[in-house]
């Protein structure tokens, strides 16, 4: 396989023509629609996800536990900044 630059791959884009709010499309596109909204939970309120790093055997113990506490991680952990912020 031939490999490309990225500067040969720059040169072969088309330019495209974008159509103002109001103005119409051009000939042989199709619209699109507007983007959903972000999905809501609880009162209305957007969700948001929250990522950090922990150590695979804790996480594996808290795992378990939840398992055994007839829960699940997300459920727990939500409860808990509940507590935290009332």
């Amino acid at each position: 396989m031939a490999r490309v630059s990225m500067k040969d791959r720059a040169a072969a884009v088309k330019p495209v023509t974008v159509a103002q709010a109001g103005e119409p499309a051009a000939a042989g596109v199709e619209p699109t629609s507007p983007a959903t909204p972000a999905p809501t939970k609880g009162e209305g309120a957007p969700t948001s996800r929250i990522n950090f790093e922990i150590d695979r055997a804790k996480r594996a113990a808290f795992k378990a536990w939840c398992a055994q506490n007839d829960t699940s991680i997300k459920d727990d952990l939500t409860a808990y900044i509940d507590s935290k912020i009332g």
